[in-house]
């Protein structure tokens, strides 16, 4: 595998009947970081020994319901990446993070008047195919089971 897509498209074959299941993704995820954050936790905060072998399996499954969560919403986990590198280079012109760069926040619009919350500028990447449609071809053709897959409930 060369690339985050080819992963997400290994990662969709792996999902079986857990397609379209995003709150088990969505839950997953949250659930696998909190294994990282424990280890985390009991290293610095206990003193134990870290086990970095865990620490990469746990930082793994992450990456799957990330990949499998993205999958769920018709995104793509190496535009996903070319995007955040740009919101972080606007962030931080320098390219080093700086604490007054991460307040100052350039790539974040102030909030309309009487908003709530602030609004990120869309980043200027093309819309991509459905996630599912651009790993036909990673798949080697599409069969009854992956032309099912590619309809995505939205």
């Amino acid at each position: 595998m060369r690339t985050l897509d080819e992963y997400q498209a290994f990662v969709e074959g792996l999902m079986g009947s857990l397609d379209n299941d995003r709150a088990t993704f969505a839950l997953g995820l949250a659930g696998e970081a909190g294994e990282v954050c424990d280890l985390l936790k009991k290293h610095w905060g206990h003193k134990h020994t870290l086990d970095v072998d865990k620490l990469q399996k746990e930082l793994g499954d992450v990456l799957w319901y990330v990949a499998a969560l993205a999958s769920q919403f018709g995104l793509s986990l190496d535009l996903i990446a070319v995007a955040n590198v740009q919101k972080l280079t606007a962030r931080y012109p320098d390219g080093k993070f700086s604490s007054a760069a991460s307040i100052a926040r350039v790539d974040v619009k102030p909030a309309p008047i009487g908003g709530l919350e602030a609004i990120t500028d869309p980043l200027p990447i093309a819309a991509p195919a459905p996630v599912k449609d651009r790993f036909v071809a990673l798949r080697g053709g599409a069969d009854d089971d992956v032309a099912d897959q590619q309809r995505l409930d939205f």
